[in-house]
């Protein structure tokens, strides 16, 4: 029964992932990973706190922790679980990772990646947004990094917006040219 209690006491520590207890006589053994942090996020009533990789919440950043990552914002209010509060869902934190994990994450500062019912807003330190959507998420970010580049350098992009398969949407002013 103590071996229950431990376990379950171990399992609701924010950055213990599950872990187990057991005891063979004469010794006791703890098997546990500590979960790292991976992203800030927006948390409803809770303000900012770090997340592992599956959204679980782990604990507050510092303020300059807070104010040199990404955040990610609009996944809702955190839902209980079994290994503690999770924000969102496995599904988001797939292109959450996706996102972070990206060739595109290179090209401009990002600053936001807000969850919005149509898909994916993501902001840069300048303003600039692209808007993708969470449906052929995959094609959407990889059409993101082929024409970003190019896009960059012909207009003066405040917003992207690659929802349509195959199409793009943009807000800008070309830049002039002297030639």
């Amino acid at each position: 029964a103590n071996l229950d209690a431990a376990t379950s006491a171990l399992r609701k520590h924010p950055w213990v992932r599950p872990a187990a207890v057991s005891f063979r006589y004469p010794d006791l053994h703890i098997a546990l990973q500590e979960r790292q942090p991976f992203v800030i996020a927006r948390v409803p009533d809770q303000g900012l706190m770090w997340c592992d990789e599956a959204g679980h919440l782990l604990a507050a950043p510092s303020a300059e922790e807070a104010a040199a990552g990404v955040l990610v914002t609009g996944l809702g209010a955190p839902t209980p679980t079994a290994d503690g509060p999770r924000l969102g869902d496995e599904a988001q934190w797939r292109v959450v990772r996706q996102v972070l994990r990206a060739e595109v994450s290179a090209l401009p500062d990002w600053v936001e990646l807000r969850f919005v019912p149509e898909g994916l807003d993501l902001l840069t330190e300048d303003g600039r947004r692209v808007r993708l959507p969470l449906v052929q998420f995959e094609a959407a970010l990889r059409r993101l990094a082929s024409i970003w580049p190019a896009l960059g350098k012909r207009v003066s992009l405040r917003a992207l917006d690659l929802r349509i398969p195959g199409e793009f949407a943009f807000e800008g002013a070309a830049h002039s040219s002297s030639r």
